[in-house]
């Protein structure tokens, strides 16, 4: 961010198609954490899809993004089965730089 003149931040949660109420507490605490150390133009999205991957590839497409920021979440193997490994997927496909970032273990 500090290559560029004017950063902009655009954090996106995705949720499932039929999530009519979704529960944005998450997408606003890392909005609000972000307000207090970026100075730049933020926007917040909530997205409704099936497949995660194709969402946020699709969200930093139409941002035109140079960067794709991803919070590893703590799934366990059975997840990971179910849903694929998410940060993988979007890695293989994406053009933009994936950067994975985990929290302390």
């Amino acid at each position: 961010m500090t290559l560029s003149k004017t950063p902009e931040i655009n954090l996106c949660q995705v949720f499932e198609p039929d999530n009519t109420e979704p529960d944005t507490t998450i997408l606003e605490k890392a909005a609000d954490f972000l307000k207090q150390r970026f100075n730049g133009y933020m926007t917040m999205t909530s997205i409704h899809a099936s497949s995660i991957s194709d969402a946020i590839l699709e969200c930093a497409r139409k941002n035109h993004s140079e960067a794709i920021i991803l919070g590893a979440s703590q799934e366990g193997m059975l997840q990971q089965v179910m849903h694929g490994n998410i940060p993988a997927s979007i890695s293989k496909s994406s053009e933009q730089t994936v950067i994975l970032v985990r929290g302390y273990l």
